[in-house]
């Protein structure tokens, strides 16, 4: 009778821990976006790591405040790992051209504020 007793909290115990020691290998975005459905010409992609994405909301605020650049395609971020991918048409604008953006202060209510940081960048 007593080993029933332990069956659920076990089974339990067991999904948390593989659900902890799985997390670094599953990643789900934590936002997703489309700048521009229809590039037209090559995309590129570049992998930036991005001190101030922190939860949906961030990452909402950073898409946002990098929005209206032209050449941006689209825009993957995963905030637990500060990740932020984004396609953008090389032609018309350039991963420094993004850093530069992403680091432009913000205006809140305390005035302005370097919100994000690009730590670092890679091109796929």
């Amino acid at each position: 009778m007593t080993r029933r007793v332990y069956i659920v909290p076990a089974i339990v115990a067991l999904l948390t821990l593989a659900g902890v020691l799985g997390a670094d290998y599953i990643s789900i975005p934590t936002l997703s976006h489309v700048f521009d459905k229809n590039p037209g010409g090559e995309s590129a992609t570049a992998v930036f790591t991005v001190y101030g994405v922190r939860c949906y909301g961030t990452a909402d605020l950073l898409r946002e405040h990098i929005g209206s650049l032209p050449g941006l395609v689209s825009m993957v971020a995963y905030a637990g790992k500060h990740r932020v991918i984004i396609e953008y048409c090389p032609g018309v604008i350039g991963p420094e051209d993004i850093i530069s953006a992403v680091e432009k202060p913000i205006l809140t209510d305390e005035g302005l504020m370097q919100y994000f940081d690009v730590i670092s960048h890679e091109n796929r």
